[in-house]
């Protein structure tokens, strides 16, 4: 009783120590606060051996304390001693180990400051001591569904000055870090019955590749054999209940090993769903899932990995701005204001309404307006003169506006001489510009005069434009050149 009330203050204190604020998920995190390791001095241990995991930082950028608690097998190894790397943290670390299986750790920052530290720099080691069999699973995993030690946290300090939190804590990029211990001779191990599932289990290792084993009964009857190609492979058979069995191991040798066993009723393993965890992120499948006794190599027990093909996205992962639901909480892009943008590629201030793009921030060459009928002309838009009868819909009206053959446009306004050989003279209502253009659709001549010198043009037809001082087209004529 009195180990559980430390472990309750340890937890208390962890949460009234470490700063508290807004969710940091609003205003976004470069990467998340990742604890990269390394095993020394190699990454092979044995079974009474020692070693030591250096943790290492990997964005750790204006932090003012973190909390987090790693899962590990006490029955595999045992934790002989915990130290914080001097001159690297601003404060001390606070350990929290009973070598029950569970470590937690809390830091928070001495001067109430966020911290940054370059990545790669190691701030404190955990030495323990192989006690397993060999062919053992090293690991460490990080816990944040006990109710007893703390859960993962990351308090950052804000660029305003507030403070923050996160419970995004990464370890190796995942949510653990394994390793195998090694095996100085040819052996059977991990052998796990389940007898309520049927199910017997084992590993091997120490011999020449491919082993040949087999499972005979108590009346020396061959109920199961098989290949194996790998030390890493799990043999699972089924249909094994109550009674003895021999498992026998041959390697490409001809070395031959043997171990008894006996299954009881209702072994203690306990038949379990697992999830494939495709993407190795420590979230499994929503479906894909089967049932055992212990927890293959890729599952994990949890469901909740919405895109099990992508690391990148899950529980624990940060929201973005990019259409997907990278948390997995059923929202997209919760905390930003996504916008439906449209391309712009002729740069003309129009945006072309069949190629578009969700954003929320404003990107090169993109435009919220919809309106161009022709994106890759930036003389055709909404607000381009309409040129008359060449056949081109300059405004994206939806029309060219092409003159009759026997009427020009001409409400207001009459031209004199019409065909003329110099000049021409405007008669009728005030209008601020015309615009003469050739059979061609080009402009040779632009003024606000009512007398307009045609001398310099060639002999043919010509259209003039006339228009207001908002830039309205108000009169249209066909003129001849002599």
């Amino acid at each position: 009783m009195k180990h559980l009330c430390n472990l309750l203050l340890f937890w208390l204190s962890a949460h009234i120590i470490v700063a508290q604020g807004f969710d940091c998920d609003s205003i976004g995190i470069a990467g998340p606060l990742n604890f990269v390791t390394e095993l020394v001095p190699s990454d092979t241990i044995c079974n009474g051996e020692s070693a030591c995991i250096e943790i290492t930082t990997e964005n750790f950028n204006d932090i003012i304390g973190f909390q987090y608690t790693l899962v590990y097998d006490p029955e595999v190894i045992e934790i002989i001693g915990l130290s914080q790397m001097p001159g690297r943290l601003v404060g001390s670390i606070s350990f929290n180990n009973s070598n029950d299986g569970y470590l937690a750790t809390i830091w928070t920052n001495s001067n109430s400051t966020g911290q940054t530290i370059l990545d790669g720099v190691s701030i404190y080691v955990i030495c323990f001591t192989v006690i397993g069999e060999a062919n053992n699973d090293v690991k460490f995993s990080i816990e944040n569904n006990n109710n007893v030690y703390p859960s993962s946290e990351v308090n950052y300090l804000t660029e305003d000055g507030e403070s923050c939190s996160s419970d995004s804590l990464l370890l190796n990029s995942s949510d653990h870090v394994s390793y195998k211990t090694c095996c100085p001779e040819f052996s059977i191990t991990n052998v796990t019955s389940c007898e309520e599932a049927g199910i017997l289990s084992f590993r091997n290792c120490g011999g020449s590749l491919p082993y040949q084993a087999s499972l005979t009964d108590d009346q020396n009857i061959v109920l199961h054999t098989t290949t194996i190609n790998s030390d890493e492979d799990v043999t699972i058979w089924d249909n094994i209940y109550q009674g003895e069995y021999t498992i026998e191991l041959t390697d490409a040798s001809n070395n031959t090993i043997k171990e008894i066993i006996t299954i009881s009723d209702n072994e203690a393993t306990v038949l379990t769903t697992y999830y494939r965890d495709n993407d190795l992120d420590g979230y499994g499948h929503l479906v894909d899932r089967i049932e055992s006794c212990f927890q293959p190599d890729g599952y994990v027990i949890n469901n909740e990995d919405c895109n099990d093909d992508d690391p990148s996205i899950n529980p624990d992962a940060i929201e973005i701005c990019d259409g997907i639901d990278n948390n997995c909480d059923s929202s997209t892009d919760e905390g930003f204001d996504p916008m439906i943008f449209y391309y712009d590629l002729d740069d003309d201030g129009y945006g072309d309404p069949d190629n578009t793009v969700i954003t929320c921030e404003t990107l090169s060459n993109i435009t919220t307006d919809n309106t161009d009928c022709d994106d890759t002309n930036p003389d055709i838009n909404p607000g381009a003169m309409e040129i008359l009868g060449n056949g081109i819909d300059d405004n994206c009206d939806g029309r060219d506006n092409t003159t009759s053959t026997e009427n020009d446009y001409n409400p207001s306004h009459s031209i004199f001489p019409n065909p003329a050989y110099s000049s021409i003279q405007i008669h009728g209502r005030a209008f601020s510009k015309a615009i003469l253009y050739n059979t061609y659709g080009q402009s040779v001549i632009e003024t606000a005069q009512s007398t307009i010198d045609i001398s310099i043009l060639s002999r043919g037809l010509y259209l003039i434009h006339l228009y207001d001082e908002k830039r309205s087209l108000i009169s249209t004529h066909r003129i001849i050149k002599l």
